[in-house]
Order: structure tokens, then C-alpha cells, then sequence
């Protein structure tokens, strides 16, 4: 079967945003616009309240200047719902790395002990699989799909829509 190049292209996205929910049980749900050409990355935190959007944003921004990248999107959001707090990461595409989810991902981690939501750990694949995950990345961005693509986790299987 022959897929036309957008639906090739809107195939690779999808298949890129699985494999970050796959792999980081922590991210909530990830959607990729492409008429904004960004991403957005939900995480759940178990607290009532967090004050450390500003400071996660500060040093998300710092990483970013140390390793020389420019963005034109880096916004970082807060809900409060009863008992938890979903934190919304809106990064430009082509700037946005899957080091840079490495990096919050472990950030979140040591910022909110205990009350980010993690399903279930996924073993340590090691350099060349991150390494293969941000061509993977790489590639997708030059490709762009359109309409939007939304992947989230419920009751642990990984529900993707293209909207």
C-alpha cells in the first residue's frame, strides 16, 4: 500500500509523538499544530498547588542558551484541578529536541519528588536509542503535516487522534 507524502508525513509525526509517551511514562499527553508548527507536552503533578513555573521555565530557557538553541516558542502554563496540577510546555518544532524532554523530564523529577505522574518505569535504553529517537525528530521536523495530531495515555494504552 502507497501512502501519499502528507499522510507519510503525518504517519512519522504520529509515530514520533507514541514514542515519546511510550518511552516517558511522565508526559500526560503531547499534540503536535501544525499551523503553529508547536508542541505541547502535558505532565500531571499530585499537588494541590505549584509555584514553580517560573523557575522550571528559567531553567528550561538556560539549557537552552547553553547549548546554543534558538526558540521562538517557549511557554509554560499551570492548571489546578482538586488534588493535582497539569503542566502545559508549548515549544516551537524546530527548535524542540528530544534532549530537551530528556531534560525536563528529569527536572520535573527533581523538582516534584514523588508527584509526577509515572505509570511505570521504562528500562534505560541507553545513547544510541536517544541519539536515534532526535534524528528520528530531526527528520519529522522537516516534514511538516498538517492539521493537528493529539496523543494522551488512559488507562495505560497510548490513544493518538489526528484532528
Amino acid at each position: 500500500m502507497f501512502l501519499y507524502k502528507k499522510e507519510q508525513d503525518m504517519e512519522n509525526t504520529a509515530g514520533f509523538l507514541v514514542s515519546m509517551l511510550v518511552y516517558y511514562p511522565e508526559v500526560g499527553g503531547i499534540s503536535y499544530d501544525s499551523k503553529k508548527d508547536a508542541i505541547q507536552l502535558r505532565f500531571i503533578i499530585f499537588a494541590p498547588e505549584i509555584r514553580q513555573d517560573a523557575m522550571l521555565s528559567q531553567a528550561l530557557s538556560t539549557w537552552l542558551t547553553l547549548r546554543k538553541v534558538a526558540t521562538e516558542l517557549l511557554d509554560i502554563k499551570v492548571s489546578t484541578g482538586q488534588n493535582y496540577c497539569l503542566l502545559q510546555v508549548n515549544r516551537d518544532a524546530k527548535s524542540f529536541s528530544w534532549g530537551e524532554l530528556q531534560f525536563l523530564v528529569e527536572l520535573l523529577h527533581q523538582t516534584f519528588p514523588n508527584q509526577l505522574r509515572a505509570p511505570q518505569a521504562v528500562p534505560e535504553e541507553g545513547a544510541l536509542f536517544h541519539e536515534m529517537m532526535d534524528y528520528s525528530w530531526q527528520q519529522n521536523k522537516s516534514r511538516k503535516p498538517r492539521g493537528q495530531i493529539i496523543a494522551y495515555r488512559e488507562k495505560g494504552q497510548v490513544m493518538l487522534f489526528n484532528c
